[in-house]
């Protein structure tokens, strides 16, 4: 059997900000648009950094709740809200982020992408939507013969 590949995508982070990267999805209606499009490109596993009404970073329960339900309705990715969706994933940042993929998934670790780590997606052109980050991963990952894990709920 040929083992699969865990894909989580972080869309979000806690440190970018809307103004600064208008395409990255921090509303409610944006972050379950994003997990759809990203489900479909390969996603196993969403890395949820929660924001409130003002886009700022919370912990506000409730906030957390609503978003965890939203996400667990809209898709079936497994909601990952605090840290790193595995035996182990590796993530790169900005430029590193392709020999990082390379060296997980050729060690037999799991990948992460998302707008969190990487806003660029090639030498001057930036990154449209975390859904690109999660198909070439997940291109990767089946070019290695590790295809990328599906959704799963039981």
């Amino acid at each position: 059997m040929t083992p699969s590949t865990v894909i989580t995508v972080a869309p979000t982070g806690a440190e970018a900000r809307k103004a600064a990267v208008p395409a990255l999805p921090v509303t409610l209606e944006e972050l379950v648009t994003t997990s759809k499009e990203c489900q479909q490109a390969g996603a196993a596993a969403i890395h949820v950094q929660i924001r409130d009404q003002d886009a700022g970073p919370t912990l506000d329960l409730r906030t957390l709740t609503g978003t965890v339900q939203a996400l667990r309705e809209a898709t079936d990715l497994v909601v990952q809200l605090s840290t790193g969706g595995a035996t182990w994933s590796a993530t790169g940042i900005d430029r590193t982020t392709l020999p990082v993929m390379f060296t997980a998934l050729a060690a037999g670790g799991h990948l992460r992408v998302g707008k969190e780590d990487t806003l660029s997606f090639a030498r001057g052109r930036p990154v449209g939507g975390n859904a690109e980050l999660v198909e070439r991963a997940a291109a990767l990952a089946a070019h290695a013969q590790r295809p990328a894990m599906r959704p799963w709920r039981g």
